[in-house]
């Protein structure tokens, strides 16, 4: 969660690296060379008018290519009773183009890779034919594949201590996502902590993002123990496709460490533990290059971002309060950036 990166030292410019591709692998190599044959192959289309758009969604048992489910034993029904497919909404509120836009290759592939890479969604294929009736029209079919939408894990760290947590990436379908964990450990005071994330993906079509949830027991920056409470929500907006003009977000994180092993830390807490962290992170990014009517591979673009960043300590450890320490340091920053 970025909420958690307390002290993120990324540039501005890799923010907006980062908001480009999403949660895939670097846009070089396979993933460039994929994108750039697939805007090659949709080129003989370019300059048509988009007629319909015909939105097909797989079940995650299923292949990309055909709704015929590859499982057929007693988990994979089980699974298909518990899944809920995405709604038809969720997938179209997920395009960057609708009837009557005029079709553009580089458009298309950069939408057919956002899809792929949305949590909820597997894989994702985007297909135009010529309307029968109007050479200068296409009709587009919107092939995407789920992911099952249930996940968890079970961690055992000694016979004295574990981690659990359950989620959903994609809630009755919608494409929000709630997780729940849970974490015990013998000798802490409470020895159980919870902790929630809630999702919600794509507000009304607007393509901003929000996360936001509380844990009991986080790592804290001290020694790295689960002993802080945190709190935290962000909110992000990232850039789409070359011809996108704004990128954004905010992340705000409350942050205490608290003394949850009195027995081993009585005599240290107040000294080197104790810790009230409120954390802000702001940026904003504009594209100044001229919107293109068709976008062209590799072409120059011009931003301006903006990047403001608070560290308030309320409170923090008394062997640091006379020297300066990354960690603790009480820090308000503003960054402005031109690439």
């Amino acid at each position: 969660m970025q909420a958690q990166n307390l002290f993120a030292q990324t540039s501005l410019m890799e923010r907006a690296k980062k908001a480009i591709t999403g949660k895939s692998l670097s846009m070089t190599d396979s993933n460039r060379i994929y994108l750039f044959n697939n805007i090659a192959t949709l080129k003989s289309y370019a300059g048509k008018r988009i007629n319909s758009i015909t939105i097909e969604q797989h079940n995650f048992s299923t292949n990309i290519d055909s709704t015929e489910s590859n499982f057929k034993d007693f988990f994979s029904r089980l699974g298909n009773q518990l899944h809920y497919n995405s709604n038809t909404r969720a997938i179209r509120e997920n395009l960057f183009f609708s009837e009557w836009d005029l079709f553009d290759p580089s458009i298309i592939a950069y939408n057919e890779k956002w899809l792929r890479n949305l949590n909820y969604i597997q894989d994702a294929k985007i297909t135009a034919i010529v309307t029968p009736y109007d050479t200068n029209q296409v009709d587009l079919l919107v092939i995407t594949k789920d992911l099952f939408s249930y996940g968890g894990e079970i961690l055992i760290n000694n016979k004295n201590a574990y981690s659990a947590k359950i989620n959903n990436t994609n809630l009755a379908g919608t494409g929000n996502s709630l997780q729940l964990i849970q974490n015990f450990e013998n000798e802490r005071i409470p020895k159980s902590g919870w902790g929630y994330d809630f999702g919600l993906s794509n507000i009304f079509g607007s393509f901003i993002s929000v996360n936001a949830g509380m844990n009991q027991f986080g790592n804290n920056l001290a020694n790295n123990v689960l002993s802080a409470r945190k709190n935290y929500i962000s909110i992000q907006r990232p850039i789409l496709h070359p011809n996108s003009k704004w990128l954004g977000g905010m992340e705000y994180l409350e942050a205490v460490n608290e003394n949850v092993f009195p027995n081993k830390w009585d005599s240290i807490y107040n000294l080197a533990l104790n810790y009230n962290l409120k954390h802000k992170d702001i940026w904003i990014g504009y594209q100044l290059t001229k919107k293109k009517r068709m976008i062209k591979a590799n072409e120059d673009r011009q931003f301006i971002q903006y990047r403001h960043l608070e560290n308030d300590f309320k409170e923090r450890p008394l062997n640091y309060q006379l020297q300066l320490d990354r960690n603790y340091q009480n820090l308000i920053a503003d960054f402005i950036s031109y690439t």
